[in-house]
């Protein structure tokens, strides 16, 4: 089985009460049980945050920690134009 892995459920894992479900998805990637991909987008938005937060190498390393066990989606110019317009819509 294959997913696509959003931000959102990325930023749940790493509050200090991360959603149980969301804790179980990330340990069936990282077992291999299930592929996990993030696309460039997510890895954009969780670096942002890190260097937002107040201990920036603490939360750079949490992120760093949790894509090692993602592969990272190109995002093709046509998806990010399409996405585009449907939010624009």
């Amino acid at each position: 089985m294959e997913i696509l892995v959003d931000t959102d459920v990325l930023v749940t894992v790493l509050r200090k009460n991360p959603d149980s479900n969301c804790i179980g998805l990330l340990k069936k990637i990282e077992s291999g049980e299930i592929q996990g991909f993030v696309s460039t987008i997510t890895v954009f938005e969780l670096y942002y945050g890190a260097y937002l937060f107040h201990d920036t190498g603490k939360a750079v390393n949490s992120v760093n920690k949790l894509l090692s066990i993602f592969e990272v989606l190109d995002l093709p110019v046509k998806v990010g134009m399409r996405a585009g317009k449907i939010g624009a819509e």
